[in-house]
């Protein structure tokens, strides 16, 4: 699984200005907004099959019962496109008391907790779209077209994959290791860490929970005690691996192993209110890399490149 060290990693940078994909408010109808910002916060970006691109975030601090989050949708003909088209509430847990404003009502074997989704993370697979996300564990919806979804179970016949905390993604390492990786926040432990189990097979079993990174190292001090443990994303480029730990991206030649490894980039701004967060990293088909995170006030892309170390 390790890779060679032989020649030095790639750097990644920023190349131009970010632009702004979503508000922090888009309108969710008939649900409201309670006190605190950063409504929109964790989210995907993909391209459905019939070319347009598709963002799914969680909304956080609704009136939505339970927990108060749901799913929200965004689409766009490009993804160098500014302020996506909302298309509304995209994926509700249903509640208890009836059904919710998209006629569903809770089933506890398929959600335990009430108003509890979060963290999207989407990846292609023999022309299949899956979704993944977090009620109490990982959950996942597949497609055909990345428009319509229906949950998904695993060989064993549960809506639950595998457990974890929160902020999954799902990684291809198939090519080096035969290994899918799902990366995560494990909620374990306090201050929390991030963990990842890896599998064959998307739906097969999955590995038990290792920790790669602490979330600490070699980071400025954190503005809470689990900021760097959250939203864990990994990418490779050439025979190295890169994780992003908010904006600090660290290196490494096997991709379970980021502790104590060097950082690379720091994308992070010194100015809180243009801060980002939950950043994800996306390839377009011709190569082009983006790197896209949530502010105070939406969801932002610019971007992204590899070079060659001064």
């Amino acid at each position: 699984m390790a890779c060679s060290f032989h020649e030095p990693p790639l750097v990644p940078v920023v190349e131009g200005e970010w632009w702004q994909l979503t508000t922090t408010y888009p309108d969710i109808s008939p649900y409201e907004y309670t006190e605190g910002d950063n409504k929109v916060c964790d989210f995907t970006i993909f391209q459905a099959q019939n070319g347009t691109w598709q963002l799914i975030a969680c909304v956080r601090g609704t009136s939505y019962p339970g927990h108060h989050r749901f799913l929200y949708r965004w689409e766009a003909r490009h993804i160098t496109d500014t302020l996506w088209k909302e298309k509304g509430i995209f994926l509700t847990t249903g509640i208890l008391n009836g059904p919710d404003a998209l006629g569903k009502q809770l089933d506890t074997t398929l959600y335990p907790r009430e108003g509890l989704l979060q963290a999207p993370h989407c990846i292609t697979d023999n022309n299949l779209y899956f979704l993944f996300y977090n009620n109490a564990g990982a959950h996942c919806l597949i497609s055909k077209d990345g428009l319509e979804w229906t949950p998904l179970k695993n060989d064993e016949g549960n809506y639950v994959f595998f457990e974890m905390g929160r902020d999954v993604m799902i990684f291809d390492d198939r090519n080096a290791s035969g290994q899918w990786i799902a990366y995560y926040t494990s909620g374990k432990q306090y201050p929390q860490y991030m963990a990842a189990r890896t599998c064959s097979s998307l739906t097969g079993k999955w590995s038990e929970e290792t920790m790669v990174y602490d979330g600490f190292p070699n980071t400025r001090n954190p503005i809470y005690r689990n900021e760097f443990a959250e939203s864990p994303f990994v990418i490779k480029a050439g025979n190295f691996y890169y994780l992003f730990a908010q904006f600090h991206v660290f290196v490494s030649n096997h991709p379970l192993q980021f502790m104590n490894k060097p950082k690379i980039a720091n994308f992070e701004s010194p100015v809180y209110e243009e801060r980002a967060w939950a950043p994800e990293i996306i390839r377009d088909n011709n190569g082009q890399y983006y790197l896209a995170a949530y502010r105070t006030n939406g969801i932002w892309i610019t971007r992204m490149k590899f070079v060659n170390p001064k």
